[in-house]
């Protein structure tokens, strides 16, 4: 804000979400692979309460039990694979989205800095204004980039956990 006075934050979030509305498409695949990732996360944890209670069984044979846990091991190698899998798309599209935002952001900031009258340049230092720039921009590249999609994954992650907690045993969730 170039006249000093104090940011409405509600608009400057809206303001840099429409930054990064521009990229929908790119978003819905984001939030598609962080479902993926923490499905698989969940639902890895939830396959390790069979094969426990398979294994702790005594009236299996070792031999059988021994079978069944190599199998469940590359089932939940097999799941994990899948969560690491869309924890890297997602980081890989959302570090796009954001430097795409970030870019669009620099070029509406340097078009605004030239339409901006010679006395407004005279009254700021150049280091001061430039430093300013420069870091706020990245400081908002740092929230895309991570903050922005852990506050969504922890949220999915948090109800997701709920949910299978309240699926597996809704007294003992109680």
């Amino acid at each position: 804000n170039f006249k000093g006075k104090p940011a409405n934050s509600r608009a400057t979030i809206g303001r840099i979400l429409s930054y990064v509305g521009k990229f929908r498409h790119r978003l819905v695949l984001v939030v598609l692979c962080m479902l993926l990732s923490t499905g698989a996360s969940l639902a890895a944890g939830y396959v390790l309460r069979p094969v426990i209670n398979h294994i702790a069984d005594p009236s299996t044979a070792a031999a059988d039990r021994l079978a069944y846990l190599a199998m469940m091991l590359g089932v939940m190698a097999g799941i994990y694979l899948i969560a690491v899998f869309g924890q890297l798309m997602q980081s890989k599209l959302m570090i796009g989205v954001s430097r795409n935002a970030i870019q669009s952001i620099r070029d509406d900031l340097f078009t605004r800095i030239e339409r901006l009258p010679l006395r407004f340049h005279d009254n700021e230092t150049t280091g001061e204004l430039m430093s300013r720039f420069t870091n706020d921009v990245d400081n908002i590249g740092m929230m895309l980039d991570h903050t922005l999609v852990s506050v969504f994954s922890g949220t999915i992650t948090l109800v997701g956990t709920m949910a299978m907690m309240i699926y597996t045993n809704i007294w003992l969730t109680l």
